[in-house]
């Protein structure tokens, strides 16, 4: 008799519980299923691997194209013999999840020097004063945004498996927008006098 309830113990407790806390286990699978509605594939048990930061990246690609001022295409010829981009580069053969970091700086810079030359106030975020800003393209506010939504994965989510492909992409599409950031406080700039 001691046999039968110790085996049956332990999935009367389960249940118990469950019933319990079923409202609370029902929240947290839903926003477990909501924060990963992002990733599509896994891989365990040594983390995550997204493809989904290729998929933005590819789309964000695709918006180059379509900036007002852009002038020059993806991983175009430089002058500078040596350049934030090429350094850049090389951190991604060692590490390409610090260079997508690296090369985003650069973006924030111009994003800075964009809302000066607009005389708009950066504050300590000059990613939130763009993102609020109504005198910016919305198609290059919207390159920006996924280029920081990419950037915080690969600083935050140490688990997503970023190759050098996608690095090397992500940092030539940062350098268009960058570019299109300083062309456009040029722009800005000009437009005073």
């Amino acid at each position: 008799m001691a046999s039968v309830v110790g085996s049956l113990a332990w999935p009367v407790v389960t249940l118990v519980l469950f019933l319990t806390f079923r409202a609370s286990i029902v929240s947290l699978i839903s926003a477990l299923h909501a924060r990963m509605g992002k990733l599509k594939r896994f891989k365990a048990p040594g983390g995550v691997e997204a493809e989904w930061f290729e998929d933005t990246i590819e789309n964000a690609e695709g918006t180059v194209e379509d900036l007002p001022l852009h002038s020059s295409s993806i991983g175009g010829d430089r002058s500078n013999p040596i350049s934030a981009d090429d350094i850049t580069l090389e951190l991604a053969k060692i590490d390409p999840a610090a260079a997508v970091v690296a090369a985003f700086i650069q973006v924030e810079r111009a994003a800075t020097h964009f809302l000066e030359a607009l005389g708009e106030p950066a504050s300590r975020n000059p990613l939130v004063a763009l993102k609020k800003s109504t005198r910016i393209d919305p198609s290059l506010k919207n390159l920006v945004l996924n280029l920081r939504e990419l950037r915080n994965a690969a600083a935050h989510h140490g688990g997503i498996d970023i190759s050098f492909d996608a690095a090397q992409r992500y940092i030539a599409t940062a350098s268009a927008a960058t570019e299109e950031l300083e062309l456009s406080a040029l722009a800005a700039r000009d437009d005073e006098f």
